[in-house]
């Protein structure tokens, strides 16, 4: 028997929606866990933890755009 009318979600697709699933329970609940997380969307600890991971490193990067950075002194 083959699968050939059976549609399987790109993974990438699925890590974005995981992942945005991850922050809108962050925003959501501030205090909640890695473990509360996993058991709501059916996530172990670890996948979770990778999600809020690339979130910070999301986070940070935005927040750093904005930021001016003092010009270096050239040493003679």
């Amino acid at each position: 028997m083959s699968d050939a009318g059976a549609v399987t979600a790109d993974p990438r697709e699925i890590d974005l929606a995981n992942r945005r699933a991850v922050l809108e329970l962050l925003l959501k609940f501030p205090g909640i866990t890695n473990r509360e997380i996993g058991l709501r969307l059916s996530l172990s600890e670890m996948a979770v933890g990778r999600h809020v991971g690339k979130i910070r490193g999301e986070w940070m990067t935005n927040a750093q755009k904005g930021v001016a950075r003092p010009k270096r002194r050239k040493v003679a």
